[in-house]
């Protein structure tokens, strides 16, 4: 734009503009004053996100209120009965969940009884190892994906290892997919013969393991 064909209302809104300008920075005379004005600007745009998003954010609400309960009051039934009819030498029992990417620690039995070295620790879902990404997303079809544990997956795995697991089979509770709010992990020292009799097993201890 010319200089020449600025109107007188152009010209106060630049005046106005510098002057809103030079108020804020005669306003910020310290690194505090400037922290507050970048803090606020943070949670304005926190709270823009959230409000923008807020129905994404009441339909997963909505998802996990509707999702059935772990129960783990049966567990020291249900765990024993597992590894002796499975032969499993660990079984480890998880809560699951799905929005905080999260899965915890409610259990783990060896032959020798409940370890609880572990008990309540918080593990990523999702762990960024292939092996247990994929096992993940199986979960979440409804499937009990069963293979050679070749190598920890995390820090729970070290004790898998350190028992001498070789081979695991995992599955979700309850079983139906995409109603995934626990797990059972089941290891063995060396591969078991009859994954389908362990798998119908494992399917009777998830459908058990959930509050109706």
């Amino acid at each position: 734009m010319d200089v020449d064909s600025m109107t007188d209302e152009d010209t106060r809104q630049k005046i106005d503009g510098n002057g809103a300008l030079a108020s804020v920075l005669s306003y910020v005379d310290s690194p505090f004053k400037l922290a507050a004005i970048v803090l606020m600007g943070v949670l304005s745009f926190a709270g823009y996100l959230i409000y923008s998003n807020q129905s994404l954010l009441i339909d997963a609400y909505k998802r996990d209120s509707e999702l059935p309960k772990l129960d783990v009051s049966g567990a020291e039934d249900l765990i024993p009965m597992l590894m002796r009819e499975t032969g499993a030498d660990t079984v480890a029992l998880f809560s699951v969940n799905q929005i905080r990417d999260t899965r915890t620690v409610e259990r783990i039995y060896s032959q020798e009884g409940r370890d609880k070295t572990h008990d309540g620790r918080v593990l990523k879902l999702f762990s960024g190892v292939p092996e247990n990404d994929q096992d993940v997303i199986a979960l979440m079809s409804g499937e009990t994906p069963c293979g050679e544990y070749a190598k920890a997956q995390s820090i729970v795995g070290l004790t898998y290892k350190q028992r001498g697991v070789t081979f695991t089979c995992r599955i979700s509770i309850p079983p139906e997919r995409e109603a995934f709010v626990g797990q059972y992990t089941l290891g063995w020292t060396s591969r078991p013969e009859s994954l389908e009799h362990i798998r119908a097993v494992m399917q009777i201890a998830s459908q058990h393991s959930v509050k109706r």
